[in-house]
């Protein structure tokens, strides 16, 4: 998900098309989180508070898309069958964004589902079958991210976000939140399957507090979780609130109490940022490749051992780095790319 902004830029460059989808499923086609780079907030709210419109037999949803059986990978809405159209898949999702056309890939990692890409078009820009060997290229490129998902480093650059506050109960009812914690909470992009009651806490939140209540945790103490948003990653921080005066004592009359402070602040995961900054400097993809993990740490050795390289290459590529970014050694090279 914090790629998808990233990858969504890319894949106009490969196949023209009008907006870029994302959806994120269990292997049984199960929607747990979405992102569409145009989608208006009417059909959002929608699909969040309207979701079973969507899941009758008739509707050609990431269920439909991700586990029917015999389906291919790549095209099922290519040419769709005429009761498709009458759907409110097509009726209120597709046709209110404003567009008629899909091209549609399902994902898969080490042969398990888990999502649909989906690139859109208004009417009159149809696809055609030629166009599946680029989907696919595409598609390629986003299973190939979630395979390696698990290895990215968890470090995070600086905090690129307002300060926001939520006041929660210890259940995770929602009492008081700041205009810049809402807008936060609208970024999260998790479908109704996966946060039903938008009146508590996302998952990750309920989970939070579950650490914060845990046995022997000292009333002071902030446990943080981080979750997945387009472009960033957003981190939850909490703790309990309590009277201004009294110390110690009024800290756990907080808890008793069950009010939960908690701090909002959108970041950049550091691979990303790195990457990014990557991207503004003419180089070809091994050196591009060999610039990231060495300023991700570990140094040449770290970047021959993740692209399979000879020594002799990794030199060259190294040279080329330093001379494109005015650098002379691994440590600067990690300070300019990581800001």
């Amino acid at each position: 998900m914090s790629i998808a902004p990233d990858a969504f830029a890319i894949a106009h460059e490969l196949l023209p098309h009008a907006a870029t989808a994302l959806f994120l499923t269990g292997p049984d086609g199960t929607l747990h989180a979405a992102v569409h780079e145009d989608c208006p907030d009417a059909v959002r709210a929608l699909c969040l508070s309207e979701s079973t419109l969507f899941d009758g037999p008739g509707e050609f949803n990431t269920r439909q898309l991700v586990s029917a059986p015999g389906q291919p990978k790549l095209g099922q809405l290519l040419a769709p069958p005429a009761a498709y159209y009458a759907s409110n898949t097509y009726q209120l999702l597709i046709r209110g964004c404003g567009h008629h056309h899909t091209l549609d890939a399902r994902l898969e990692a080490d042969g398990r589902p888990f999502g649909v890409l989906a690139l859109m078009r208004e009417p009159g820009r149809g696809y055609a079958a030629g166009d599946l060997p680029c989907l696919a290229r595409i598609a390629q490129h986003l299973e190939h991210a979630q395979r390696g998902a698990a290895e990215a480093p968890a470090t995070e650059a600086a905090s690129l976000a307002e300060p926001a506050m939520l006041v929660a109960r210890a259940s995770g009812e929602l009492l008081f939140a700041s205009p810049a914690a809402l807008a936060l909470l609208d970024e999260i992009p998790f479908a109704a399957a996966l946060w039903p009651d938008r009146r508590v806490l996302p998952p990750a939140g309920l989970r939070l507090l579950q650490a914060l209540q845990g046995e022997g945790k000292p009333p002071w103490e902030m446990p943080a979780c981080s979750l997945a948003i387009p472009g960033r990653a957003l981190e939850l921080r909490a703790q309990w609130l309590g009277a201004a005066t009294g110390g110690l004592e009024a800290a756990r009359a907080a808890a008793d109490a069950g009010l939960v402070g908690i701090s909002l602040a959108r970041r950049t995961p550091l691979p990303l940022r790195v990457w990014r900054r990557l991207a503004e400097v003419q180089l070809s993809p091994r050196q591009r490749e060999v610039a990231f993990w060495m300023a991700l740490g570990g140094g040449r050795e770290a970047a021959r051992q993740r692209l399979h390289i000879s020594e002799a290459v990794l030199r060259d590529c190294v040279k080329a780095v330093y001379e494109r970014l005015g650098c002379g050694s691994q440590a600067e090279l990690t300070a300019l790319l990581r800001g």
